[in-house]
């Protein structure tokens, strides 16, 4: 039985309370065991995780079934001075075990990325077996970042200005160099994600960034022939259960299909279609896709 995915648009501040209880509620409720993933803050995990910890036994959760996952930005670690580095470390089964909900915190995907993804593109350990919490009834959710990463095709980083620009670039090689520069103008990184939507690209903070450009040119461009995007709004959330979307927050889900699109140059298209749903809406995704 597969399970839920909770995919928000950061800034949650407005609906924090109502996403996590229903974070809570598709994992199965208050009795079981759930874990965060706080690499993509790129400092302070222990403030980050003690947090949600603090949240979680407001809510009702017992705060041993509470746990953090010590995976964060290589130049980090947490207070015993450790980071596990990389998702193929064996102590993270130990982790997850018994885990039936996993959210990833907000920041910059860069970091949960080099966490999860092996060099070769290929899924850690515990990147498989957060997908088998998920294809085995679990949730999986994430808010900003950790929304960035749930699509098998991700947008690493970019805004509106960089397609224009910027040379597209289709992996994380030159990002440490890139964010040493002072830029306020983006390059559209396609690189991969963690697969837990395959037919979809998803984008975060939508509406509130200038971000609906990179998101088309994201469809068109990317190699794996993806081409429907899901934006979502800041305080928004989308949840998704055997297909079926639907919206809970304070703004939209927006649908970029650009099945029929034609790109006319960078950033200049022609038949993309945009299906922009709210609080109450919901869509049959099987639908976009055929």
């Amino acid at each position: 039985m597969i399970g839920t995915l909770l995919i928000a648009g950061g800034a949650m501040a407005g609906n924090y309370e109502r996403s996590m209880r229903m974070f809570i509620d598709a994992a199965g409720g208050v009795d079981q065991k759930f874990a965060f993933v706080v690499a993509a803050g790129g400092e302070d995990p222990d403030e980050t995780f003690q947090e949600y910890q603090d949240d979680f036994e407001k809510f009702g959760v017992k705060r041993e079934n509470v746990v953090l996952v010590p995976l964060y930005a290589h130049h980090v670690v947490d207070k015993n001075s450790f980071n596990a580095m990389t998702g193929d470390h064996e102590y993270l089964a130990e982790i997850l075990q018994d885990v039936r909900g996993v959210w990833f915190t907000g920041g910059d995907q860069y970091y949960i990325w080099q966490c999860f993804i092996r060099p070769d593109g290929t899924h850690t350990k515990a990147l498989d077996q957060i997908h088998a919490i998920y294809q085995n009834g679990g949730a999986v959710g994430g808010s900003s970042a950790g929304a960035a990463i749930m699509s098998h095709v991700m947008i690493g980083e970019g805004n509106n200005q960089g397609i224009f620009a910027k040379e597209t670039l289709f992996n994380y090689d030159t990002y440490d160099e890139l964010c040493e520069i002072d830029d306020p103008i983006a390059p559209l990184i396609i690189t991969r994600g963690f697969g837990f939507l395959k037919d979809y690209i998803v984008d975060q903070h939508f509406d509130r960034r200038p971000r609906l450009l990179r998101l088309i040119e994201a469809c068109m461009l990317n190699r794996e022939g993806t081409r429907v995007g899901l934006g979502i709004s800041e305080s928004t959330m989308m949840i998704i259960k055997e297909n079926h979307l639907t919206v809970m927050g304070a703004g939209c889900v927006f649908i970029t299909d650009c099945r029929k699109c034609k790109r006319l140059s960078a950033g200049s298209y022609s038949g993309v279609v945009m299906h922009a749903l709210r609080e109450g809406d919901s869509m049959d995704l099987i639908t976009i896709t055929k």
